[in-house]
């Protein structure tokens, strides 16, 4: 019997639609997610919290400021090497350098937000290489949906992050295919490829209750 290929449907099927109604998506995570200087400073190894190996993606100032994004296509576009893929599933900490002075959060920042926009427009490949202890695969997201529910900041050094839930689902569908592609080009089965996907639904919090 042939084997069946493995459907982005059976991924979306677990999910809501978009006219559902939903509380927000909330997300804690450490003030400065997504500034190169204080992820390094929070891990300064290349091993997070749970004894994996995370490698840090960090984009300079100049290119976010002039939405270069050819050195992250070349290292993560879909030309990439199968081994290089393997590498780096589950496993980037995207960071951006050149904003520590400023005191806001890079979401905040609108040409942060429009260079994560225009990377995700040609190419939304978060869920596949994202890691998911750091926060910021919640920054990106919050960078790409249309608006910023609430943020508020607490005692213990921890941003309150909320974000519509119809957006962020959004936001997770348009990065099936892609995710899809990648996860093939490695060789990886059916169980493989939507138990990565729904693990990242999950921390999205876009998973039918």
């Amino acid at each position: 019997m042939e084997k069946k290929e493995c459907d982005p449907i059976d991924v979306m099927s677990h999910t809501p639609t978009q006219n559902s109604t939903f509380a927000d998506c909330t997300f804690l995570i450490p003030p400065h997610t997504g500034k190169t200087s204080a992820e390094i400073e929070r891990q300064p190894d290349v091993l997070d919290f749970q004894g994996k190996e995370v490698f840090t993606f960090a984009a300079t100032l100049d290119e976010v400021e002039s939405l270069d994004y050819s050195r992250m296509m070349d290292t993560f576009g879909p030309n990439a090497h199968p081994d290089v893929l393997r590498r780096y599933k589950g496993k980037v900490r995207f960071t951006i350098s050149g904003y520590e002075h400023l005191q806001v959060e890079l979401y905040e920042i609108p040409v942060v937000r429009e260079y994560y926009r225009t990377i995700h427009h040609y190419w939304p490949c978060w869920p596949f290489f994202a890691e998911r202890n750091s926060g910021c695969l919640a920054l990106i997201a919050a960078c790409i949906v249309p608006s910023i529910g609430t943020i508020s900041f607490q005692r213990d050094a921890v941003v309150t992050l909320r974000l519509k839930h119809n957006e962020v689902l959004k936001f997770f569908g348009e990065c099936i295919l892609p995710s899809f592609f990648l996860h093939a080009l490695i060789g990886e089965d059916e169980h493989q490829r939507v138990g990565q996907l729904l693990a990242v639904a999950e921390y999205l919090q876009v998973l039918e209750p």
